[in-house]
């Protein structure tokens, strides 16, 4: 990593479901089930005149290698889109079409490839395979009476990477904050990993039998990224502008799905509760602290038929040189599906895919952050050497 940019801090913004968490528990999904539903972004092929896909590249891989070639996940979005309100002006109607919608298009990626495949599809799985091999803890020699919950489906959980991203910035004294960021409901489930590993105790970083140990819980000299009901909220968007956002810390009960002024002016009253409003009062206080835990609002982006512009906001500050936010997520597209919404602080202007892209926007490939012990540093030093 370029060592002029050291004195940098790095606010560093995680998604969990197939960026750091190759699983679904919400979904019934474990990490084979998530490779296979992950393979439809890495296939490619071609269409014929009966709008018909079939695979016309041999490898698994993440950029596209013919301009000609369309993935198979990218086939299915086109073939299956979600319902707008000129479609189905039932709001519930439309809500619970564009469910089933999602679930068959999760249910025919996930089809793809099997061990039934044949010709070039069965090679494909051979490749699935030795990915699904490469991520199950039998590799770890760990005994399996030290086996935390979050290790029951017998895979890695938190993709070691990540935490090798860490211990190596704590390594190179480098200042950063880690902020998990879904509209899931997997905080609990990933903070408990992540505070594992913060106190030393994570099977595969304990110091035990060669395995290196980690320790970021504020004792022996580290700092403290453990994550508590302090640093664990929400993120609501009342409006269309990027200044009706409002960050609540202390609570995860999303009750209301929606916040009214009044409702607002409770919360602040709120002892227990920390509520910080408007795009400039949230960025200046999430780049102060070291971690965070925070469910987007998923409500907003379905009922703005989940378009970028009220997707999960990213602020930035372009002015300030000294600040460096990247977020990383499997979703990010080049175009209204884009997961996230890159905002400059100041204007309150979005910051185009053009710019934002690997520099404060990264798409992440799953499959390295599986299989890279160094992908999410190496990932850092592109947006770096772009900034």
């Amino acid at each position: 990593m370029d060592s002029n940019n050291n004195s940098r801090k790095l606010i560093l913004y995680f998604d969990i479901n197939k960026t750091v968490l190759i699983s679904d528990k919400v979904k019934g999904l474990d990490l084979r089930d998530c490779i296979k539903e992950l393979t439809s972004q890495y296939t490619w092929g071609e269409v014929d005149d009966q709008n018909k896909w079939s695979l016309k590249h041999p490898e698994l891989v993440f950029q596209c290698p013919n301009e000609k070639y369309i993935s198979y996940y990218d086939y299915l979005e086109k073939n299956f889109p979600l319902q707008t309100e000129k479609e189905e002006s039932n709001k519930a109607k439309r809500a619970e079409n564009n469910l089933e919608i999602k679930k068959n298009k999760r249910k025919l990626r996930r089809s793809l490839i099997s061990e039934d495949s044949e010709g070039d599809l069965k090679k494909l799985y051979g490749k699935f395979q030795k990915i699904e091999e490469s991520a199950k803890l039998s590799h770890f020699n760990i005994p399996k009476k030290e086996f935390p919950d979050y290790f029951d489906s017998g895979y890695v959980n938190i993709v070691p990477s990540f935490f090798y991203m860490m211990i190596n910035l704590q390594k190179q004294n480098r200042e950063f904050s880690i902020i998990f960021r879904t509209f899931g409901s997997d905080l609990e489930e990933i903070s408990k990993e992540f505070n594992d590993f913060c106190n030393g105790i994570h099977p595969l970083f304990n110091g035990e039998n060669g395995r290196p140990l980690a320790q970021f819980n504020g004792k022996d000299g580290t700092k403290n990224y453990l994550i508590d009901t302090s640093s664990s909220g929400m993120i609501y968007r009342t409006g269309k502008h990027i200044d009706d956002t409002v960050v609540i810390l202390g609570s995860n009960d999303r009750k209301p799905l929606k916040l009214s002024s009044d409702d607002i002016e409770q919360l602040k009253n709120n002892k227990s509760l920390k509520v910080i409003i408007g795009a400039e009062n949230i960025y200046n206080h999430l780049k102060e602290k070291n971690s965070f835990g925070i469910q987007d609002d998923y409500c907003f982006w379905n009922e703005n038929n989940e378009k970028f512009e009220f997707a999960k906001p990213l602020l930035v500050n372009t002015s300030d040189s000294h600040i460096l936010p990247i977020f990383f997520d499997d979703n990010i597209q080049a175009n209204d599906d884009c997961i996230i919404d890159c905002r400059n602080i100041h204007t309150k202007e979005q910051i185009h895919l053009t710019e934002s892209l690997n520099k404060h926007l990264i798409k992440v490939d799953s499959f390295l952050a599986l299989s890279n012990d160094n992908y999410f540093l190496e990932m850092i030093s592109v947006c770096e050497k772009a900034k």
